[in-house]
């Protein structure tokens, strides 16, 4: 892993931590993003505010056409937050959700 790479992870890392410190109700951090450093490093924030993590596999957000399975999912989790690396791929499966 190159400086800037892990430079660019620990933003997120204390970014990630500063999204976990909102006031906002307790519950799980829904995580639809894809493997990466980012989605680690707020797992890990997800962990340390003591939040449990629930990554949900992109595919239910972005290849669905009714996104059935995402809206299973979220009936589950209830999740307080959300977290997407990229968030205008994400639209059409949010605006499925009854958030």
């Amino acid at each position: 892993m190159s400086n800037m790479n892990l430079s660019v992870g620990l933003k997120s890392w204390k970014r990630g931590t500063n999204i976990l410190d909102l006031d906002v109700p307790a519950g799980p951090v829904a995580i639809l993003s894809g493997n990466s450093l980012e989605h680690a490093l707020i797992m890990l924030a997800a962990m340390q505010s003591g939040r449990p993590a629930a990554p949900v596999s992109p595919s239910y957000s972005l290849l669905s056409q009714d996104h059935v399975k995402l809206r299973h999912v979220f009936g589950l989790i209830r999740p307080a937050v959300i977290f997407m690396q990229d968030g205008p791929p994400f639209d059409k499966a949010l605006a499925a959700l009854d958030l």
